[in-house]
């Protein structure tokens, strides 16, 4: 099960991605991962462009209310996005909350440290966004 954490959101992720395709100034890339069995390490799972703005993404799926495990998500991954970002690129964390059917819309800057005497990220703010629609129409700002 835990492999497939994520699995769910990246596949919404990517129906949103298709069917914003249709506008001229959007397009979009998902990297394959080693699930579909590629050997070439990923920035992320998606790359967008909208508008003349390039974003990376990443989809994480979490059980947890207002956290997420250090665990879900490896440091060489937020590094990898936050070298993007320094580059230029905007990098995002699309997060869903899956008990409480909630999502997040978090910068790469967010995950760049780690407590480790926590073991997670703890959000302070409230979740933002009620559907993966919320979010994705709020990225492409």
């Amino acid at each position: 099960m835990a492999a497939n954490r994520g699995k769910g959101l990246e596949r919404d992720f990517k129906i949103l991605c298709d069917l914003a395709s249709s506008k001229a100034g959007f397009s979009y890339h998902r990297f394959p991962d080693a699930m579909s069995g590629s050997f070439a390490v990923a920035p992320a799972d998606f790359l967008i462009e909208n508008e003349g703005v390039t974003t990376l993404v990443e989809c994480k799926e979490t059980q947890y209310p207002g956290r997420i495990p250090y665990q879900n998500f490896r440091p060489d991954q937020v590094a990898r996005m936050n070298k993007w970002k320094q580059a230029g690129m905007r990098s995002k964390v699309v997060i869903h909350h899956t008990k409480e059917r909630v999502y997040r819309l978090i910068d790469i800057d967010f995950f760049t440290e780690r407590d480790l005497s926590k073991g997670s990220w703890f959000f302070t703010e409230p979740a933002k966004y009620w559907s993966l629609q919320e979010v994705f129409t709020e990225l492409l700002k």
